[in-house]
C-alpha cells in the first residue's frame, strides 16, 4: 500500500459532497420551477 496524502482524500471527499449538494439543490430548484409553471398553466387554462 503506497502512502496516501490525507489532504488528497479530504479534497476528493469535499469535492464529491459539494457536487452532490449542488446537483440536489439544482434538481429541487428545477422541480419547484416546473410545479410553478404547471400551476400557472392550469390556473390560466380555466
Amino acid at each position: 500500500m503506497p502512502e496516501i496524502d490525507p489532504n488528497i482524500i479530504i479534497m476528493v471527499v469535499v469535492g464529491t459532497l459539494s457536487s452532490l449538494y449542488g446537483m440536489s439543490k439544482y434538481y429541487t430548484f428545477r422541480v419547484s420551477e416546473n410545479r410553478k409553471q404547471r400551476e400557472h398553466l392550469q390556473s390560466s387554462g380555466k
